[in-house]
């Protein structure tokens, strides 16, 4: 798996670089990836034991075939988009005003 490096330590992995471990949750994984980049603002941090941390917001861990989402202790078994609104939901009740695109 390809691992980049920013100038502060973090490891940035491209979302492609996961799509043969996550397997028919890739596409789960991506929409929800691009849902929190699109509706919110947080640090986005990738670490090579294969998660993704946007800080204060929501954690990803990849599995095989899996992942999972942790918003403020409730934990989301992802195996595919039926699970996805859930996931939406508790984000869109955790996040803090300053945490959230405005809206144009």
């Amino acid at each position: 798996m390809l691992k980049l490096v920013t100038a502060d330590g973090r490891t940035l992995t491209p979302p492609k670089e996961v799509k043969p471990l996550l397997k028919g949750a890739f596409p789960a994984f991506f929409k929800l990836l691009g849902y929190i980049r699109f509706f919110y603002v947080a640090d986005e941090i990738w670490d090579v034991e294969a998660s993704l941390v946007f800080k204060q917001l929501a954690t990803l861990t990849l599995e095989d075939g899996a992942f999972y989402v942790r918003i403020e202790g409730e934990r989301f078994h992802v195996i595919d988009e039926t699970r996805l609104e859930a996931v939406y939901a508790a984000l869109r009740k955790a996040a803090a005003p300053a945490q959230r695109r405005p809206a144009e």
